[in-house]
């Protein structure tokens, strides 16, 4: 696993003459790099920079709360000493990358995996023809990074103060347990160590430190072992209502629903409802408090899926089959409902599982 992209822009720093060389060569061949220089060389790169006056470290605290990626040019002790001070948590940090003099190897710092910092040493080592040098455990041993994984296909994780005693374990060679219910398979083999659990109860009672990929919530009761929980957005709320309703009214009720059906709203992929529909304020403001796209689906997708439906409503108001219910199907590309149409006033909500994940 290679790891999200680096992130732009890149802030490259060079404070020697050859350094500036090679900054004004990745200048050119990186997209999105910013170039600073000690004013002793700016007039020697082709190309935009910005000069600067020694001594280094104001400039690095400068640029380390401001860009998300830094190439430096220094040894990586220097670099050491003057990020060190400025460290607040791999989720916050800069992904840093620094290259030797000679330009041989381009070696990550700092922030590798959710910063990109292995993508950035990779792409610059390509860029200037040096040795991408990349020491996290999961890179050296081909195995996957748990901070990452599903990360390119929407997955959240929950029980990340978990994460070092379980990425431990699939280092270690294992045994880790493994269960999935929902969403795509997260590897075409599984990695060496890792078990596959015949249900989620006994994986959570396995005492193993544990890879959990569902879209179901956790039965109320302690954990036996460290569980890593992804959530994959495999669940569409299908929502009709009454005109004027408002966004709360209807997010508290697709929020209810999940919850009464043992469903885990951090898997919740976007509502859905008829293009008609999909202009409602409620609606929309809805979406937006759920975190949540709203998906229009065009009237005559909703009467394709008539026989698969429940009678409703909307079909003596609006001559469609129920909104909720044929909304989810259609955005979800299933042919069955999850939950059928639940009704609470002024609102609907029915729940299908996005079939190509299942």
């Amino acid at each position: 696993m290679t790891g999200p992209a680096a992130r732009r822009p890149i802030a490259v720093i060079a404070i020697t003459r050859r350094g500036a060389q090679m900054a004004a060569v990745l200048a050119g061949r990186v997209r999105g790099v910013e170039v600073y220089v000690d004013r002793r060389w700016a007039s020697e790169v082709p190309g935009p920079c910005r000069a600067f006056s020694l001594p280094l470290r104001p400039l690095v605290r400068d640029v380390f709360g401001r860009y998300p990626s830094l190439v430096l040019f220094v040894a990586v002790g220097v670099a050491v000493r003057l990020v060190g001070p400025l460290l607040s948590g791999k989720d916050r940090d800069p992904a840093v990358v620094t290259l030797d003099e000679a330009g041989r190897f381009a070696v990550c710092l700092l922030s590798g995996h959710r910063g990109g910092g292995e993508s950035l040493a990779r792409e610059v080592a390509a860029a200037l023809g040096a040795t991408p040098v990349v020491t996290s455990a999961s890179a050296a041993l081909g195995l996957p990074a748990l901070d990452l994984l599903g990360s390119e296909r929407g997955w959240r994780l929950e029980g990340a103060e978990h994460m070092a005693p379980v990425s431990a374990a699939l280092i270690n060679g294992g045994p880790v347990g493994f269960y999935q219910d929902a969403g795509e398979r997260p590897w075409d083999e599984a990695p060496p160590g890792v078990k596959e659990m015949p249900s989620l109860d006994e994986a959570l009672g396995s005492g193993l430190p544990c890879i959990v990929v569902s879209d179901r919530a956790l039965p109320p009761r302690p954990l036996a072992g460290p569980v890593l929980l992804y959530r994959p957005p495999t669940l569409v709320a299908g929502v009709g209502c009454r005109r004027g309703v408002s966004g709360q009214e209807v997010a508290s009720f697709v929020l209810r629903v999940l919850s009464e059906n043992g469903l885990a709203p951090a898997s919740l992929r976007c509502l859905a409802t008829i293009a008609d529909k999909a202009g409602e304020p409620g609606l929309q403001e809805a979406a937006t408090v759920l975190g949540v796209p709203l998906e229009a689906v065009p009237a005559e997708t909703v009467q394709r899926l008539a026989s698969l439906v429940s009678p409703s409503a909307s079909e003596r108001l609006l001559g469609l089959p129920s909104v909720s219910e044929a909304s989810a199907l259609a955005v979800a590309g299933a042919s069955r409902l999850v939950v059928p149409r639940a009704k609470n006033g002024r609102v609907t909500v029915a729940v299908a599982r996005m079939e190509a994940q299942a």
